[in-house]
């Protein structure tokens, strides 16, 4: 009973930290952290937490989503079940995101708080 008991404790142990592993839940420090408003007036803004949570949208209608790096300059947005990719790249203090499909649109945005 003792072994089997320890098994289970070791499972337990062992999902768990895949499972923190695997939601990428610790950005501290990365370049994207902090609060970014649309370059040519700010009223839309991305809000990306350390945690890998994030708010988007204009101020009064701000949507939650959770963020993932994919290294080499790419993140993953889910919002509401739909996943996006985006590439990112700072230029001069701003920070553009261009999408990652068939329009390959661009955004650009300047950090307002971090």
């Amino acid at each position: 009973m003792k072994k089997l008991m320890a098994g289970i404790l070791v499972v337990v142990m062992l999902v768990g930290a895949a499972s923190l592993v695997a939601c990428g839940s610790n950005y501290e420090g990365h370049m994207l952290v902090g609060t970014w408003g649309y370059e040519a007036n700010e009223t839309y803004q991305y809000i990306f937490r350390a945690n890998g949570r994030g708010r988007r949208g204009f101020e009064n209608r701000l949507e939650s989503f959770r963020w993932a790096s994919g290294g080499a300059g790419r993140i993953r947005i889910t919002a509401g079940g739909v996943v996006e990719g985006f590439t990112y790249t700072m230029e001069d203090e701003v920070l553009i995101l261009v999408t990652r499909d068939e329009f390959e649109l661009t955004y650009r945005f300047v950090r307002i708080e971090d």
